[in-house]
């Protein structure tokens, strides 16, 4: 796996996490808000506004470099969210009640 400064990564693959450093904050949450976001940088600062910029760039950085890893991790949320509407389907007791 290619290195990001300001980048650190955690576990060994595939369970490997790449993590904006001191933060805690995933590179694969910071492109998920960034895709939602139309791919838009200002939406992305606002979303992220604590922040800096090296660190945003870093972490999209590390995702341009990592594209398969980001794929997987898409992949994975969405087989996830779709497991939980089957479940919410088959056994409604157990879906989020509105507030």
């Amino acid at each position: 796996m290619a290195r990001v400064p300001g980048i650190t990564v955690s576990g060994r693959p595939p369970e490997q996490t790449a993590r904006i450093a001191g933060t805690g904050i995933e590179v694969f949450e910071v492109l998920k808000v960034y895709d939602a976001a139309d791919r838009d940088w200002q939406r992305l600062r606002d979303a992220f506004h604590w922040l800096s910029e090296e660190q945003l760039r870093a972490a999209l950085r590390y995702a341009e470099l990592h594209p398969e890893a980001m794929q997987q991790r898409f992949a994975d949320e969405n087989a996830a969210e779709a497991a939980l509407e089957r479940l919410w389907k088959e056994h409604p007791s157990t879906a989020p009640q509105p507030r």
